[in-house]
């Protein structure tokens, strides 16, 4: 029960972040060929899953993730 307590996000329903497309491809995270296998496991890291850019790009917004974080 701990892990799971541990991996609690919280998401709001309006955007707190303020990544762009335009972050997500200099990060790698589109437009490579191994785009989808990094775009899993980002959402394998936020637990907010995989999936279409626009999709990921709404959730890391509404986690507030920044361009630094992800950079990690």
């Amino acid at each position: 029960m701990w892990n799971a307590l541990q991996n609690v996000v919280t998401i709001t329903n309006e955007p707190k972040g303020n990544l762009t497309m335009s972050d997500l491809f200099e990060l790698g995270l589109s437009g490579q060929s191994d785009s989808a296998e990094l775009r899993r496991k980002v959402g394998e890291y936020y637990h907010i899953g995989d999936g279409a850019m626009q999709a990921m790009l709404a959730r890391l917004n509404c986690l507030a993730i920044n361009k630094e974080e992800l950079r990690e």
